[in-house]
């Protein structure tokens, strides 16, 4: 397990705006109420959530039945911190708003997996660079695009959010030369063995495969359980893996658990009060959005047909979350649509 980034020190909103521009992340909002029982009471909810909804990859906003989680993510994304955070952004930048986008969503069970041969390391902008329409905006001092982070549960040895490469972030579309050479080693490690060992000696329990990505400073983040994280589309990260020592716990219990090619634990699989819950939503401005939706409307599988991401958006937007706390977004959105940017 690599060390963890630094959330401790206290920051003014413009301090935490020049970290995200200059760093590619920033926590938003700092959890200080001890409300263990309000996050084992939403846990608790949220599994049974997944379950009657036959345990999809990731559970849309849209689809969730139960009013107490959609109360508190609608608390959650609508706080006055995230919003004057939004705000501040959008003045160093362009001035256009910087406002929350869909999907918004809840992700169970996603980790790394080396020792599956999957190390995880990719920034979210991959699918756009084939594109020049995108990369000329990836390129611009005014694009902004990224995701809000919020777990319910600590970083531990198990794993439970992600992990940042601190040495590679560009926000200008460039990709980081040691973040090349530390995937291409990884790749080729993985074609030859297949998959990594582990290395666990008195305090070292890591992967083998994790000495590569050292050239890039990796570091775990650790965030509280309802703490806001801000992270840059066009930073290098991972889901954090469970750790050798992680894994023997995590077979200890579940004897046919592996990580699938999604990143994925099986369904069957419950690990209980160490179960990773993580809601996601993106936010951005108007050239993010066009970048992000010119590619997603050319993948044909999930656009308009098996996974129906368009509809999924148009959906969310009907949602108070939207007509109340974020009615821009909606008009963004309409706005690329006019411009017939995307299919």
């Amino acid at each position: 397990m690599y060390g963890e980034l630094n959330l401790k020190k206290k920051q003014d909103i413009r301090e935490k705006i020049q970290q995200f521009l200059d760093t590619g992340w920033v926590l938003v909002y700092r959890n200080l109420k001890k409300n263990n029982k309000n996050i084992s009471l939403l846990r608790n909810e949220l599994e049974l959530e997944f379950k009657n909804n036959g345990y999809p990859m990731q559970l849309e906003l849209n689809n969730i039945i139960n009013k107490n989680i959609y109360n508190k993510i609608f608390e959650i994304l609508s706080s006055k911190e995230l919003k004057e955070y939004f705000f501040n952004l959008s003045n160093n930048l362009d001035g256009s708003d910087v406002t929350i986008f869909p999907s918004i969503h809840i992700t169970r069970n996603y980790f790394s997996g080396p020792n599956f041969g999957k190390h995880g390391w990719h920034n979210d902008t991959l699918g756009e660079r084939k594109y020049d329409f995108c990369m000329k905006r990836l390129k611009s001092k005014d694009y902004m695009f990224g995701k809000i982070s919020i777990s319910l549960q600590k970083n531990t040895y198990i794993g439970g959010n992600v992990d940042f490469a601190k040495s590679t972030f560009n926000r200008f579309g460039r990709i980081s030369f040691r973040q090349t050479i530390s995937n291409k080693i990884q790749a080729i490690y993985f074609k030859i063995f297949k998959k990594s060992f582990a290395i666990s000696y008195k305090k070292l329990d890591i992967w083998f495969t994790d000495i590569f990505s050292l050239i890039i400073n990796p570091k775990r983040v650790n965030p509280k359980p309802f703490d806001i994280l801000a992270f840059h589309s066009q930073i290098f990260h991972r889901g954090t893996p469970p750790s050798p020592k992680g894994w023997k716990k995590i077979l200890s219990n579940n004897h046919s658990a592996r990580i699938n090619s999604y990143g994925l634990l099986p369904k069957n699989i419950n690990l209980k009060n160490q179960n990773k819950y993580i809601i996601y939503a993106h936010f951005g401005n108007s050239v993010g959005l066009e970048s992000y939706l010119y590619d997603r409307s050319r993948r044909v599988d999930s656009w308009e047909t098996n996974q129906n991401e368009k509809e999924c958006w148009l959906k969310q937007y009907e949602m108070d979350l939207f007509s109340v706390s974020y009615p821009e977004s909606k008009k963004i959105f309409d706005k690329v649509l006019k411009n017939n940017l995307i299919f």
